[in-house]
Parts: structure tokens; C-alpha cells; sequence
């Protein structure tokens, strides 16, 4: 038998504010990196996973992006910087 008692709700996994999410959508088609944003995207930095740049755009200045002519077949970082500081960082494969 089984049994999951639950006994502190402020456990260190919870999350008692979810104002702070980064509100960035990444998705892929094909070779392209599509990224919207809910604030005006200043930068976006792509890496492999070796650290190698591969792409990157220090004066994007819209909510919406496309990056085009990506490699295929590999793990991906991006590291996207909000015109108000915020910075995220995400893992693609691609």
C-alpha cells in the first residue's frame, strides 16, 4: 500500500507568488526559433551546450522574433534579456 501525506504547504518546492513568471513563449518550427514575449525583448543570445556562440542580436526592441537557419538535431541555450533588465534563460532542442 501506498500512502502521501502532505504536511507543510510552504514546503522549499512551492511558490506562494506566481506574479514573477517571465510570461516567454519559445517554440520551434522546422529550423526556426519563434519567441514572443508580454514586454519589448532587448537582446537574445543563442549557445550550444558547449558554450559556442551561435547566434546572437543585441538590438531586437520587439515582442516577437524569429531566428531562422538554426542547426538541427541539437540541444540549444537561449539567454533573452527584457528591455526592463529581466533575464531568461532556456534549453531547446531544436
Amino acid at each position: 500500500s501506498f500512502s502521501l501525506k502532505i504536511c507543510n504547504k510552504e514546503a522549499p518546492l512551492s511558490s506562494s507568488n506566481f506574479n514573477e513568471i517571465d510570461d516567454v513563449n519559445i517554440f520551434t518550427e522546422n529550423d526556426r526559433i519563434n519567441i514572443n514575449s508580454n514586454e519589448v525583448i532587448k537582446t537574445i543570445s543563442v549557445y550550444d551546450v558547449l558554450g559556442r556562440s551561435i547566434y546572437n542580436n543585441q538590438n531586437v526592441n520587439q515582442i516577437n522574433f524569429s531566428i531562422s537557419s538554426m542547426p538541427k538535431n541539437q540541444a540549444l541555450i537561449l539567454k533573452i534579456i527584457k528591455e526592463n533588465g529581466q533575464i531568461i534563460t532556456r534549453k531547446i532542442i531544436l
